[in-house]
C-alpha cells in the first residue's frame, strides 16, 4: 500500500472478508449448538434406556412379569406410572417369571434401540466435528487485525497528505512574508507603503487559510476516526456470539500535534515603515483619509497622491 486510496481499499477489503468469515462462522456456530444440544439429549436418553434395559432384564429374571399384559414391572412403571402391585390388582394378573424366548426377544429389542441411538450420537459427533469454529474464529480475529493495520496505514497517509498541504500553505505564506521583509528595507514612500499594506492583507489571508485548513483537518480526523471506530464496533458486536470475551482492536490515530509544526506569525514592521507611519500621523490625517489616500495610490500610479 503506497497511497491513501490503496490503504482505504485494503481496509474495506479486510472488512468485507471479515464480515464474510463472521457470517460463515455464525452459521457453523448455530449448527454446532444445535448438534451439541441434540447430542446431550441423546446421551441422556441413552443412559436412561440402558438403565431401563438392565432393570427390565432383571425384572424378567426375578419374575416381576405380568401374566396378563406381558410386560415387566419396570416397563409398567415407565408407561403407566403405577406400582407393579397396583397394576396386578387392576388387571387381575399374577407375578410369574418370563420365558427364555421372551427374555431373548426383549434383549434383542433393547439392543436394537440402543444401537440406533448410538448411531445417532455418532452422527451428531461428526456434525459437531464438521462445524468446529476454531479456524473460522481465527480468521475473524485475523481479519480484524488486518483491518486495524490498514486503518493505521490509511491514518498515516492522511497525516502525510494533510501535513503536506499545511506545508504548501506555509510556504506560500513565507513567500509573502519574505517579500514584505525585502520591501521593508527599501526607501519608504507612499506607493511602496501601499504595496506593502496590500501584501500584508494577502499575508493575513494566507494565515487565515492555514488556520482554516488546520480546523478542517481536526474536523476531518474526528469524522474519519468516528466512522472507522463505528465500523470496528459493528464488527466486534457481530462477532460477539463467537467468543467468550469481546474482540479488541487498535489503530494509529491520524492526529497531528500542531506544536511540532511551525506557527505562522504576522511579520514585524520595518523601521522604514514605522518612520513613514509616524510622518503620516504627523500630518494629522484621520484614518479614513489615510485609507483613501493609500487606495487611490494603489488604483493609479499617476494619481496626485502618489507624487
Amino acid at each position: 500500500m503506497r497511497t491513501e486510496g490503496e490503504a482505504r481499499a485494503e481496509r474495506h477489503r479486510h472488512l468485507m472478508e471479515g464480515n464474510r468469515h463472521i457470517a460463515e462462522c455464525l452459521e457453523k456456530h448455530r449448527r454446532l449448538e444445535r448438534a451439541t444440544r441434540a447430542k446431550s439429549e441423546k446421551e441422556d436418553a441413552l443412559r436412561a434406556l440402558r438403565a431401563e434395559y438392565a432393570q427390565t432384564i432383571q425384572d424378567l429374571l426375578n419374575g416381576d412379569f405380568c401374566s396378563e399384559c406381558g410386560r415387566s414391572a419396570t416397563e409398567i412403571r415407565a408407561q403407566t406410572g403405577q406400582p407393579f402391585s397396583v397394576h396386578l390388582r387392576n388387571v387381575s394378573g399374577v407375578r410369574e417369571p418370563a420365558s427364555p424366548e421372551l427374555i431373548a426377544r426383549t434383549r434383542q429389542q433393547y439392543e436394537a434401540r440402543i444401537a440406533q441411538m448410538v448411531t445417532q450420537i455418532r452422527a451428531l459427533e461428526r456434525e459437531i466435528s464438521d462445524n468446529d469454529t476454531f479456524f473460522c474464529r481465527v480468521a475473524v480475529r485475523n481479519s480484524l487485525s488486518a483491518w486495524a493495520y490498514a486503518c493505521g496505514r490509511e491514518a498515516g497517509y492522511r497525516r502525510q497528505r494533510l501535513i503536506a498541504r499545511d506545508r504548501e500553505l506555509r510556504d506560500l505564506h513565507e513567500e509573502v512574508v519574505a517579500t514584505i521583509r525585502q520591501l521593508g528595507t527599501l526607501q519608504m514612500d507612499t506607493r511602496l507603503f501601499a504595496a506593502i499594506e496590500r501584501l500584508r492583507e494577502e499575508e493575513r489571508r494566507r494565515r487565515d487559510d492555514i488556520r482554516e485548513h488546520r480546523v478542517r483537518f481536526r474536523e476531518s480526523n474526528d469524522q474519519w476516526e468516528a466512522s472507522v471506530r463505528s465500523e470496528g464496533d459493528r464488527y466486534v458486536e457481530r462477532a460477539r456470539p463467537l467468543f467468550w470475551f469481546p474482540l479488541t482492536y487498535w489503530f494509529t490515530r491520524p492526529h497531528v500535534f500542531w506544536y511540532s509544526v511551525p506557527y505562522v506569525y504576522e511579520p514585524v514592521r520595518s523601521a522604514q515603515e514605522w518612520r513613514f507611519m509616524s510622518r503620516m500621523r504627523l500630518r494629522g490625517l484621520p484614518p479614513e483619509d489615510i485609507r483613501r489616500y493609500l487606495r487611490d495610490c494603489l488604483e493609479s500610479a499617476t494619481h496626485e497622491a502618489c507624487q
